[in-house]
């Protein structure tokens, strides 16, 4: 295996690969040269994802030599899934682009959903009659950024799917920071919030 730069990845057994999503990608492809990519963002904060962001993200760091974009305006973001092999069959341990919004299926018919996840690397889940849309936000909701770009996210897929949760879920947890947002927003909407305990 060749030796990989602890400024790309922490020691691990695994490493990620994948296809050029898009044309961009597969010319720099042609290079023959790797190409390590990443999010632009830093540790915990949201994707950026709007172009003046981006912008702005290149010119407070003199260590980016280049930045290259696309102008076609992207709606949502979406980070990349990630999948590995188990057992003979695909396992998604991150269900974003190329996954979202991908309803599952569930036996009982109930009420309009929305439940909020953890705090580090969170989730959200809306759902209506059988089915459920999941969606990660790779962040931290600690982060006062995060957490705004986590509550237009849930309320740009409301909005999208033509979802009005009837009831709030969350975890139980007094300081997690969903466990807040879902109060809020319950108050907001006038429903009730369901507590979970996480373990």
């Amino acid at each position: 295996m060749p030796l990989i730069s602890p400024a790309v990845t922490e020691l691990t057994e695994s490493l990620g690969v994948f296809l050029p999503p898009f044309g961009l990608y597969a010319l720099l492809a042609e290079i023959k040269i790797p190409l390590v990519v990443t999010s632009c963002n830093l540790t915990g904060e949201p994707i950026i994802y709007k172009q003046a962001d981006a912008f702005a993200f290149y010119e407070s760091h003199e260590s980016i030599s280049a930045l290259f974009y696309d102008e076609r305006e992207i709606l949502r973001p979406a980070d990349d899934s990630v999948t590995r092999i188990a057992a003979g069959a695909v396992q998604i341990l991150r269900r974003t682009r190329g996954y979202m919004p991908e309803s599952v299926a569930v036996e009982k018919k109930g009420m309009r959903v929305l439940a909020l996840g953890g705090e580090v690397e969170p989730s959200f889940a809306l759902s209506v009659n059988d089915l459920i849309y999941s969606a990660q936000v790779p962040s931290d909701l600690t982060l006062e950024k995060s957490s705004a770009f986590y509550r237009r996210l849930v309320a740009d897929w409301e909005e999208l799917l033509h979802i009005s949760p009837d009831i709030l879920v969350c975890d139980l947890h007094p300081c997690y920071t969903t466990a807040e947002e879902s109060r809020k927003l319950a108050k907001e909407l006038d429903v009730p919030v369901l507590e979970v305990q996480h373990h």
